[in-house]
């Protein structure tokens, strides 16, 4: 070895040394770091991914239990929105009424007639009936042959005469909830022979023509509606748990 370089590599080779090992060590070091990021990203990835997908069956548990609840108290969830109908036809009546009082008493009917007939909601199945304070029939919508008929008599599948309950109510509270069987209409129009459901309803009595107002829910349909409420809300939170696991 020249002996002229020995103090230059004596020199050299600490600062060589120091800066491999400081090289090593930071290779080391962000090679750790690097798997630790890694495992914390894994570890926060799937403290997400469990922690929402519990969030989503919370939410679907709770859903069904809502619906659950619904199906228990179908009568309280259906009643607000009965009596909110039958109030707006009971306004559109009185306006019809204070508009045209003076008219003979055949034209005034048809125009209301002409203005509540052709209301209907859930799917055709939900419509306003009215009766005079005697049981005649004055609107039926989907069963036409049965206006200007007295019903007083009629019964329902469980033999009450469902509208001598109605006057009843309309005579001593002026408005109220009743209960009956009766058949559903099938493309707005009721089937002879079919057969009948129950049906949660409102009437309000509307004292100038001494007539009542109502409208109706039939139970089942209102459960049906309801489950497919349910299932539609199942398949989004199942569809955003398959995102939450691929993305």
């Amino acid at each position: 070895m020249n002996e002229r370089k020995l103090p230059f590599l004596i020199l050299i080779l600490p600062v060589l040394s120091l800066l491999l090992s400081m090289f090593l060590f930071i290779l080391v070091y962000t090679m750790q770091q690097r798997k630790i990021v890694k495992d914390s990203m894994k570890y926060v990835e799937n403290l997400y991914v469990k922690n929402a997908i519990n969030i989503e069956k919370n939410k679907i548990k709770a859903a069904f239990n809502i619906m659950r609840n619904d199906y228990k108290h179908i009568n309280d969830s259906v009643k607000p929105r009965l009596k909110e109908r039958v109030d707006i036809a009971y306004r559109i009546i009185m306006n019809i009424y204070k508009n045209n009082k003076d008219m003979p008493k055949g034209r005034l009917i048809k125009i209301i007639k002409q203005a509540v007939c052709p209301i209907r909601f859930d799917n055709g199945e939900g419509y306003f009936f009215i009766y005079n304070m005697k049981g005649v029939n004055i609107l039926l919508p989907p069963d036409k042959e049965l206006e200007g008929k007295n019903l007083l008599n009629a019964k329902d599948a469980n033999g009450e005469y469902i509208i001598k309950k109605a006057i009843k109510i309309a005579k001593t509270k002026r408005e109220g909830f009743v209960e009956w069987y009766w058949n559903k209409p099938v493309n707005y129009k009721v089937i002879k022979g079919s057969r009948p459901y129950k049906k949660i309803g409102y009437i309000r009595y509307i004292r100038p023509l001494d007539w009542f107002i109502g409208t109706g829910i039939y139970v089942k349909s209102e459960l049906y509606r309801m489950e497919k409420r349910f299932i539609s809300l199942f398949e989004k939170e199942k569809e955003k748990k398959k995102n939450i696991l691929w993305c």
